[in-house]
């Protein structure tokens, strides 16, 4: 006769409570990640946001410059020098474009002093800030304290005292000239049988 096997059986059925802490702080671990996935996830549509209004913006404010150099003869315009007037009328733009657009359901609000005026070096890819022959205009966009809006607002991440995201973005125009290609530089998108001038029907 086993004397020793109801303390066995005993000893299984006391080991039930050892899953309890274990399934919570699974269940933990699983918000944890969801919310770090959804709030994420709201992050980067919020930035995407941002940086479609950044473009837009950059642009509002491009299409501005071109016009004053539109205005002037070709000898001024290697000489232009941008008046602090039309540097502030391209500033309004850009945030006048903010305001159409949004991001998170909010009216993307643009500082002026996230706009601006320079110019835009292709060859090196560097955009330098400054009023002499500009020819671009960069705009930065964003959510966070500075702003009304401020940042992002959390779902599940605030039960860790996540309350908000900071997001931005920002975006260059610049004017450019017309491309030139040699001839040959590029493949006609169709072709012509030589049959068709080669053969008389």
């Amino acid at each position: 006769m086993n004397t020793h096997a109801p303390q066995i059986i005993q000893l299984v059925k006391n080991e039930r409570g050892v899953y309890a802490p274990m399934v919570a702080g699974a269940l933990l671990m699983f918000l944890g990640i969801l919310g770090l996935t959804i709030d994420i996830g709201q992050a980067l549509v919020a930035k995407n946001e941002l940086h479609n209004t950044a473009d837009a913006a950059a642009l509002a404010g491009t299409r501005h410059l071109a016009t004053l150099y539109e205005a002037l003869p070709a000898s001024a315009q290697s000489t232009f020098q941008l008046s602090t007037t039309d540097e502030t009328a391209i500033k309004n733009l850009a945030v006048a474009v903010g305001t159409e657009n949004t991001t998170r359901g909010t009216a993307v609000q643009i500082l002026p002093a996230d706009v601006q005026v320079g110019r835009w070096s292709n060859t090196n890819r560097t955009f330098t800030p400054g009023l002499t022959t500009p020819n671009a205009v960069r705009v930065l966009t964003k959510r966070d304290p500075s702003v009304g809006a401020g940042g992002i607002s959390t779902f599940i991440a605030r039960a860790f005292n996540v309350t908000s995201i900071n997001v931005s973005a920002f975006a260059t125009a610049a004017l450019t000239g017309p491309a030139v290609t040699p001839p040959g530089g590029l493949d006609t998108p169709f072709g012509i049988s030589s049959f068709r001038f080669s053969t008389t029907y």
